[in-house]
């Protein structure tokens, strides 16, 4: 399953529409269908930004399985959502779960060089 299709399922189990999408990400209804069509890349940071929106993690979208949508839609109407739900929820293997940490702390040490280099413009 394409990425722009797992997020158009989260999108539906939250009861989101599109439009809602569009204005919470500061982005066109248009522009926000296509990402879901997969038309238009997706960057890191707009990943980011659309798994604030759906309140899970973006690891969690890069790893749904629409499978498992009975035991999301059970936990989601019994528990607030937290970081990570998808993540502690299952049993991916511990190799899995440990590139998932480098990448996470990969991104953070490049996120805080750009803002220092920002920060000396």
């Amino acid at each position: 399953m394409k990425v722009g299709h797992k997020i158009k399922k989260l999108r539906e189990f939250k009861n989101y529409t599109q439009e809602y999408m569009a204005v919470h990400l500061e982005m066109s209804a248009a522009n926000y269908s296509r990402l879901e069509r997969d038309e238009i890349p997706l960057t890191l940071d707009k990943l980011q930004s659309i798994s604030e929106v759906l309140e899970v993690n973006y690891l969690d979208i890069l790893t749904f399985d629409e499978k498992q949508v009975f035991n999301f839609i059970n936990h989601s109407q019994s528990q607030p959502h937290s970081q990570g739900y998808f993540h502690k929820q299952y049993n991916y293997p511990p190799d899995l779960i440990q590139k998932f940490d480098t990448i996470e702390k990969r991104i953070d040490q490049l996120e805080k060089l750009i803002k220092e280099q920002r920060d000396k413009s």
